[in-house]
């Protein structure tokens, strides 16, 4: 009968008559051999060394709030790696990078390693993006002047409007106008005297601001 021993680095450390051996605690490096004993002639062996290569476990680090994003590659032993940002934007590779999205949403981003065994192997995180604290940033800028207001409104953004409309305080819309530009003056004339609203429009974001009209 034929006798199978299996070694780690020189330790024996399972045998069977099969030679199929399911074995844990191998580290990545190691140097496993079989010995068949009971061959033809008794005593006679034959051996194979076999070196497990086990793959290194990819990771990375995320850092970045609204749409703007960094990711650091925290692997060892990597030989390459690309970045897919899971937006079918165009991928990198460099070790630590940066990415804007350009929409809200929830995005897979992958990171696909080889290391210096040639073992391939990939991480995967998500990211949300968000406009939050954005438009409240954008908005602090906007320059509404005069107000009180008389015969017009002149309107700073710092960013490109698409389309401006004024309300009144009953929900009524008294003015629509589009303005594509960062700098535009409104017509009051012929709004009565109160209190109004201005909506801000752009790409897929609006925002509210109040005037006075005496």
């Amino acid at each position: 009968m034929v006798n199978y021993k299996l070694f780690n680095n020189g330790t024996e450390i399972a045998s069977n008559t099969t030679g199929v051996f399911s074995q844990g605690g191998i580290a990545n490096g190691d140097s496993l051999h079989v010995i068949a004993y009971g061959l033809v002639c008794e005593n006679v062996s034959s051996s194979q060394t076999i070196t497990i290569h086990q793959p290194v476990q990819p990771g990375f680090t995320v850092t970045g709030s609204n749409r703007d994003w960094d990711f650091t590659d925290t692997t060892s032993n990597i030989v390459s790696r690309i970045w897919d940002f899971g937006d079918n934007s165009a991928t990198q590779t460099a070790a630590s990078v940066s990415h804007t999205y350009s929409v809200n949403d929830v995005f897979d981003v992958r990171l696909y390693t080889v290391d210096n065994n040639t073992c391939e192997d990939s991480a995967t995180q998500q990211v949300t993006t968000d406009n939050v604290g954005l438009i409240d940033a954008l908005i602090s800028q906007v320059k509404l002047y005069p107000n009180p207001a008389s015969s017009y409104l002149q309107v700073e953004t710092g960013f490109d409007v698409q389309e401006v409309e004024i309300w009144n305080t009953a929900g009524q819309r008294i003015q629509a106008k589009v303005v594509n530009a960062d700098q535009f003056e409104l017509d009051l004339s012929g709004i009565n005297p109160g209190a109004y609203l201005l909506k801000l429009k752009w790409e897929d974001q609006e925002a509210t601001l109040r005037f006075i009209i005496e």
